[in-house]
């Protein structure tokens, strides 16, 4: 696997995972 292709895969998953997160906490701060 090329060093790029696995950089771009690992700013996908992080921008990923910040939207995940970013919805949970939304979520999160309703409930209370």
């Amino acid at each position: 696997m090329s060093p790029w292709k696995l950089q771009g895969s690992m700013q996908y998953l992080a921008q990923r995972l910040v939207l995940y997160f970013g919805r949970h906490a939304e979520r999160l701060s309703q409930d209370r």
